[in-house]
């Protein structure tokens, strides 16, 4: 866990590709990809023995799970880990990974929105550089699955060089 530096809201692909590395390399990764193991249905041949392998599965599963949570806790800030609750035992890694991934995406969208409807040329560096920028914040939105039109686009450009 020493390599990890905690995820604090930046950069969450580095940090996930990190914590899926060291999941991989401890061989807990398959809980983030795998499903819980179901019990059998009764009535089917060989059920006695496909139940014992059912409760093998089941317990060796959820041990893993629990240590991929727990690795992933550690990994992120205590700002971040607040937001989740600590009673969340049903929540699987996969899940619990997932959540994280999706408060992060809001937070950076709704940064993205505000600096896109609030940023205003200031007459420095020139008005195509102010477009650019403008406009890269526009794709960074688009990156998140955003649908964002090119008129709206245009519209918050002109806002953005028209005085206050």
């Amino acid at each position: 866990m020493k390599p990890i530096k905690q995820f604090n809201g930046i950069d969450f692909s580095l940090w996930k590709k990190m914590i899926e590395g060291i999941l991989e390399f401890l061989e807990l990764d398959y809980v983030l990809y795998i499903v819980k193991p179901f019990p059998p249905t009764s009535g089917i041949e060989d059920y006695d023995e496909k139940m014992y392998e059912y409760h093998f599965k089941l317990e060796q599963w959820e041990k893993d799970n629990k240590l991929a949570k727990r690795i992933i806790k550690r990994s992120i800030s205590d700002g971040i880990r607040g937001v989740f609750d600590d009673d969340d035992e049903d929540k699987t890694a996969c899940v619990f990974l997932y959540l994280i991934e999706m408060s992060h995406r809001q937070v950076c969208v709704s940064y993205l929105t505000k600096r896109l409807t609030t940023s205003r040329y200031n007459g420095h560096g020139g008005l195509a550089k102010h477009i650019h920028y403008m406009l890269d914040i526009a794709y960074e939105i688009k990156v998140f699955g955003i649908d964002l039109s090119d008129s709206c686009v245009e519209h918050y450009i002109n806002q953005s060089i028209r005085d206050p």
